[in-house]
């Protein structure tokens, strides 16, 4: 049987090395680091990615999800009439794809996971954007 806290760990374990340590060829490693969600810093201004397993149920079949949400700096740019800040698409584009091939490669025999859904969003203040992916669990126990 799957705890919501071990599959916290099978993501943080695999997203860390994906997004930090065995970064593909050609990609750059976040800037920040992979959190349990309670845990990222309040004043972070890093590229992070928090992980937080709300449910997980079921016997011999365990379903649920997993949310986890990526951080990226906005980057300030100079205009005639002073400054503003752009979302970074591009990068936050090549860490969902990277978050993405990792959930992929976790795919066992015993073990289903996918990517469910997407959304983004910005931060109040305009410092980071915000992109949640979500995903779908489903676990056979023998």
């Amino acid at each position: 049987m799957y705890s919501t806290q071990d599959c916290n760990e099978l993501l943080y374990v695999k997203l860390r090395a994906a997004l930090k340590t065995n970064v593909k060829p050609g990609y750059i490693a976040i800037s920040g680091d992979v959190y349990f969600d309670d845990e990222r810093p309040n004043n972070s201004t890093k590229e992070d990615v928090a992980i937080n397993t709300p449910t997980i149920s079921g016997q011999a079949i365990q379903q649920g999800y997993s949310n986890i949400n990526v951080y990226v700096p906005t980057e300030k740019i100079t205009t005639d009439s002073g400054g503003l800040r752009v979302r970074r698409r591009a990068r936050e584009r090549v860490i969902i794809k990277l978050i993405a091939d990792a959930i992929e490669e976790m795919q066992t025999r015993d073990c289903y996971c996918y990517v469910q859904s997407q959304s983004e969003d910005e931060s109040p203040d305009g410092e980071e954007s915000f992109a949640s992916v979500r995903v779908f669990w489903k676990i056979l126990n023998r």
